[in-house]
């Protein structure tokens, strides 16, 4: 059965006009009742999660790159500066230039960019599979949230180590591929057949 359209009075806005219209799909949805899919289960792009993880790791990592360089150098004692970090920040500027800031950053991406993909999709994906069980939304959530950052940390966790050993002054490593072969091999573990 289709509903009447009611043409609104003559003296009507074209903005009265679009909140009875407004009003109308809603009391027509509302009459179907539970039929209607809510948003959060409709069919979801699974292509577009993954890129929208990889987008923002990009993005947030680039973005902080200069920092995370820093606090690096701190850490592993390279960044020594009478000054602290002000002094420091200059020292690289003048000695290095200011690409130095983002030295190493391609690794970092190279890391992110599959855990914070894995991140939003793995987050989707338990969410739903949670709400489908009955849990309520905020759980749900939460659950979700966890199960994801620990899903994705396991993922990436060698792309991480293999980070972390570059990053050190004294690395040896010449790429990352590099470095993930001979802490395979130092480690014994086999890589090839042969």
């Amino acid at each position: 059965a289709s509903a009447t359209r009611v043409p609104p009075p003559r003296s009507a806005s074209p903005t009265h006009g679009l909140t009875a219209w407004f009003l109308s799909t809603s009391q027509r949805k509302l009459a179907v009742g539970s039929r209607t899919t809510p948003t959060s289960m409709a069919p979801r792009n699974r292509g577009e999660e993954l890129l929208a993880g990889g987008v923002a790791g990009i993005v947030s990592r680039t973005a902080i790159a200069p920092i995370e360089r820093v606090k690096i150098l701190v850490q592993t004692g390279a960044g020594r500066s009478s000054a602290g970090y002000t002094g420091l920040v200059r020292e690289m500027y003048h000695n290095e230039g200011l690409l130095a800031f983002w030295r190493g950053n391609t690794a970092g991406v190279v890391r992110v960019v599959p855990y914070m993909s894995a991140t939003f999709l793995c987050y989707e994906e338990y969410k739903a599979a949670l709400l489908g069980c009955g849990a309520h939304k905020q759980q749900a959530a939460l659950a979700a949230g966890s199960l994801a950052g620990v899903t994705a940390v396991c993922l990436t966790y060698p792309l991480d180590l293999v980070r972390a050993a570059m990053a050190k002054p004294s690395s040896v490593y010449t790429s990352m591929f590099h470095a993930l072969r001979s802490i395979l091999e130092a480690e014994s573990l086999p890589i090839s057949p042969h």
